[in-house]
């Protein structure tokens, strides 16, 4: 999947290191992640198809694979990061070799340039 930025669920009291205040109510915000310059990220995606039973529908399931989130992802709040694969590793990504898969892995924890331009809305926010 190719995204110029990418979007996270934080609650309110993460962003701002603290922990909940007695009787406070946790509060969610949207963060916004792009990269600095501007840039396409190259996400890695897994996907699915289940063939339904007889009078059932297909399912057709997809998922962005994450890990642990580089420092300024972190820093914002946020426990997880998409998973970004290097330009020069995406026919690697698309056609695995199985016998040298396992010694390497084609993708990067973080884009080339930091992830540095944040901003955040409180909910509710639709992004489509």
């Amino acid at each position: 999947m190719i995204v110029n930025a990418f979007y996270e669920n934080v609650a309110r009291h993460k962003t701002e290191h603290r922990d909940l205040a007695p009787g406070e109510v946790e509060e969610n915000v949207v963060l916004e992640f792009r990269p600095e310059p501007q840039q396409d990220m190259l996400v890695a995606c897994l996907w699915s198809f289940t063939k339904g039973g007889e009078g059932e529908a297909d399912l057709y399931s997809f998922a962005a694979i994450t890990d642990a989130p580089p420092a300024e992802v972190a820093a914002a709040g946020h426990d997880r990061c998409i998973v970004l694969i290097q330009r020069e590793n995406v026919e690697a990504w698309l056609h695995p070799d199985p016998k040298i898969w396992q010694h390497s892995m084609p993708f990067s924890k973080t884009a080339a340039d930091p992830i540095t331009s944040i901003g955040w809305w409180p909910e509710p926010r639709s992004f489509g």
